[in-house]
């Protein structure tokens, strides 16, 4: 049987503000096609995101270059509950008004420092003029707009907690948490331009 893909490229991915390797950094796994048609696997640990982006750009280089089809995954949210977008006023398709957005105003710099809670306390000033949906920050980063702890509730017929695939799974975290454990906020935050950057790799390599 025929495999849909002949390279699959999976991503444990990290919103760390330092370069970091082994717990608590990045981690991308690999299945490439061999010159026997076999899958062989490999893995990199690269510090920074921007490493990360330029390994992955290497691979899809060289795996387009034999006209290969590859799966990437990644594992934080690839978008936001419904409504965001247009609570934020942006103009387009939601995903990719989010995607835009996210990639002209987080800041990621060759060391991993970041601007991400700050991006998100604007995006709370934008929506609701206080701290949400946005929520959990180090002290350090506790703002009128960003809280520690959860202070608004959603309600119902505004802006949903959950996206529908996590309705649907039960257990999954909300992407409005960014810190503490079981958060997947802030890794969505610094992950998604960099997911906007490959989209267009794919196009143009």
């Amino acid at each position: 049987m025929s495999r849909f893909f002949d390279n699959y490229i999976m991503v444990d991915w990290s919103a760390s503000s330092k370069r970091n390797t082994g717990s608590d950094s990045i981690w991308i796994g690999v299945l490439r096609r061999d010159v026997r048609l076999q899958l062989r696997f490999e893995s990199y640990n690269p510090p920074t995101r921007l490493l990360a982006y330029q390994q992955i750009h290497e691979l899809l280089a060289s795996f387009n270059k034999r006209g290969d089809k590859t799966l990437i995954g990644f594992d934080f949210c690839l978008g936001f509950p419904h409504g965001t977008a247009a609570a934020l006023k942006l103009q387009g398709a939601p995903w990719q008004a989010m995607h835009a957005y996210l990639s002209k105003e987080i800041h990621d710099k060759p060391d991993n420092d970041n601007n991400r809670f700050q991006v998100a306390g604007n995006i709370n000033f934008k929506i609701s003029g206080g701290p949400f949906p946005f929520w959990s920050c180090p002290p350090k980063f506790v703002q009128k707009n960003l809280q520690p702890k959860k202070t608004i509730a959603h309600v119902e017929g505004g802006l949903p907690e959950h996206r529908l695939t996590e309705i649907a799974a039960k257990t999954a975290s909300s992407i409005w948490k960014l810190y503490a454990p079981g958060s997947v906020g802030s890794q969505s935050l610094m992950g998604i331009p960099y997911v906007a950057k490959i989209q267009n790799l794919a196009v143009s390599i």
